[in-house]
């Protein structure tokens, strides 16, 4: 026995040094990447002559260096953090030569310097959160002004009542801030990683109502209403999906090179909770929907959940002389429209029944009435709908399939720029999450690697010092998926390379459909997409052919950037 389990524990050594070491290397990774990249004015050492000799004739007046805790340098201030911050002399400070202005708070002492220059638009120091929301809110119009508002992955989608009232130019203009657009009847602020963040901020300081029944002072088409909403169902819940589909990728990859049995304790409980996710996925639909919907969330999470409930799920039950057998776990549409039907079957309950009464008389009359009439009824037709709008899908790729990965994967960068990609992203993951390998949602995850691409041809390529201070964190930011800082700070304003990343991702996605790639769970974002390409039936090949698909999208990107980029077409050659 004693041999037995020392072999257990040496075929298991792989994967806990890989797993380990990756573990390792990416956070190390990420923690050089945020000090020296993302925000390098926050964690930079302050270098520069100037500020030194600034702070030498600072320190006389603060207590001396040893009284300086901390010393954080950003262009055009100084911070310095007191240890007794009741020995300074204020007005002093403030006649020091090559300091604008001194101000002392809360131990913290702020010296605004001269002859800095500017923060590169878009890459501004990290600015406080709630500042930054309420700069947001006031240039879009004020609270009055807006209708509702959700969040994606990169940007805040505000519904407003009249576009013209918020300030997009000032807007733009504002740290913190990477681009703005009108899109699909929404008026989207681009905030990058920390949407969640302000998001939050702005939720704080505001009170939405429902979404308002006034009309917007714009005639909006039809789709410009659904899209918003559909959004803020599925978005909540992306990222939360993402980082299941990793796991569920990754577990599959090493399980098929033997580092790990699928009996080992470890697989089964990594695999239990990865499927979570999926498994429930109706019932974070009821709750977002219900946030969305201002309605009661419990109610709606618990319908979410009936509908998961095993014993209801692929087996025969006989009602009013009929026999229905339906699963409606990992599935998306059956509890889109089941609790859209909960919720207005609440808001008619409520409006009706006696106060004293409502409280438990409405959750009780729902889970009898509607949840049924939603396994019997609605469930089957969104099911229909959803195997429609699949064969819609599948038909230009049943047709030609490399044709359909040339197309989806050449035009999806435009859908994004237009805010309108959930059309084609929907229903390709509605495919995922149904357990079919999805050929169309391969094509989607190439496009952030043409991005790339394009991004570090110009780095390498420009001598413009700006230019590269934007471009280096803007690849990194697209290498982890997040191509918004990358597409609106340095490709849109070079229109032309748009068209390089769309033609890059085309050629990629077609050279990826003759050796028939597809996303199997969900994946992640960036580098992070590749274990949802993973097929478990033959894990090696489909992951070749999805890192070498990758490859070629930035190879692609890169070259084409490289041989035609000058700085002087686009005036970068002039600091």
């Amino acid at each position: 026995m004693a041999g037995a389990d020392f072999t257990q524990q040496t075929r298991e050594l792989p994967c806990r040094f890989c797993c380990g070491e990756v573990c390792s290397g990416f956070f190390t990774l990420m923690y050089s990447v945020h000090r020296n990249y993302i925000y390098p004015n926050i964690h930079k050492e302050d270098t520069a002559m100037a500020e030194q000799d600034i702070l030498q004739s600072v320190y006389p007046y603060i207590g001396g260096q040893e009284n300086v805790s901390r010393t954080i340098p950003r262009k055009g201030t100084l911070y310095l953090m007191l240890k007794d911050a009741g020995v300074v002399n204020l007005a002093a400070v403030n006649q020091v030569q090559g300091v604008i202005s001194a101000e002392l708070e809360r131990g913290r002492l702020t010296l605004q310097l001269e002859g800095k220059e500017q923060e590169v638009p878009g890459m501004a120091e990290k600015r406080n959160g709630a500042e930054l929301a309420k700069e947001i809110l006031e240039l879009v119009g004020g609270e009055e002004n807006v209708i509702s508002l959700t969040h994606c992955v990169t940007r805040l989608r505000f519904e407003l009542k009249n576009v013209k009232k918020a300030q997009t130019e000032q807007l733009k203009k504002t740290n913190g801030v990477l681009g703005v657009m009108v899109a699909g009847g929404q008026y989207q602020v681009l905030i990058g990683a920390r949407v969640q963040e302000i998001y939050d901020e702005v939720c704080k300081i505001t009170r939405f109502a429902e979404p308002s029944k006034q009309q917007s002072e714009e005639n909006k088409p039809f789709y410009s209403k659904i899209l918003p909403f559909i959004a803020a169902a599925f978005s909540p819940s992306a990222m939360m999906l993402c980082a299941a589909g990793m796991i569920k990728g990754i577990l599959a990859l090493i399980t098929a090179l033997g580092w790990m049995s699928k009996e080992a304790g470890i697989y089964v409980l990594l695999s239990g909770i990865a499927n979570a996710p999926f498994f429930f996925l109706p019932a974070l639909i009821g709750y977002n929907i219900a946030k969305r919907m201002k309605s009661d969330i419990f109610t709606a999470v618990t319908v979410g959940l009936a509908l998961c409930i095993p014993s209801i799920n692929g087996v025969d039950i006989e009602l009013f002389g009929h026999v229905f057998n339906n699963t409606y776990t990992s599935t998306v549409l059956p509890a889109f429209f089941t609790v859209i039907l909960a919720v207005y079957a609440e808001r008619f309950l409520n409006k009706h029944l006696p106060d004293m009464v409502k409280g438990f008389l409405t959750p009780m009359l729902i889970f009898a009435i509607v949840v049924p009439i939603g396994y019997m009824l609605v469930g089957p037709a969104a099911n229909l709908l959803a195997d429609g709008v699949s064969f819609v899908m599948n038909l230009l790729y049943n047709f030609n399939h490399i044709l359909s990965d040339v197309v989806i994967g050449g035009f999806y960068q435009i859908l994004v720029v237009l805010g309108v990609h959930s059309v084609i992203v929907l229903p390709a993951l509605m495919d995922v999450m149904a357990g079919t390998p999805s050929p169309n949602y391969a094509s989607l995850g190439v496009v952030s690697f043409a991005v790339l691409g394009v991004t570090l041809g110009i780095l390498c390529k420009t001598k413009s010092k700006k230019l590269k201070e934007l471009a280096l964190p803007a690849a990194v930011s697209a290498l982890f998926g997040v191509t918004e800082p990358a597409t609106y700070a340095i490709v849109m304003p070079r229109m032309k390379y748009l068209v390089v990343t769309c033609v890059s991702s085309a050629i990629a996605c077609g050279v990826g459909g003759l050796f028939g790639f597809a996303v199997y769970t969900i994946p992640g974002f960036g580098i992070f997409k590749i274990p949802g390409y993973i097929d478990p039936a033959n894990p090696v090949q489909s992951l070749i052919v999805a890192s070498g698909v990758m490859l070629l999208a930035t190879a692609l990107g890169f070259i084409i950037t490289y041989v035609m980029f000058n700085d002087a077409q686009y005036g970068d050659d002039k600091e």
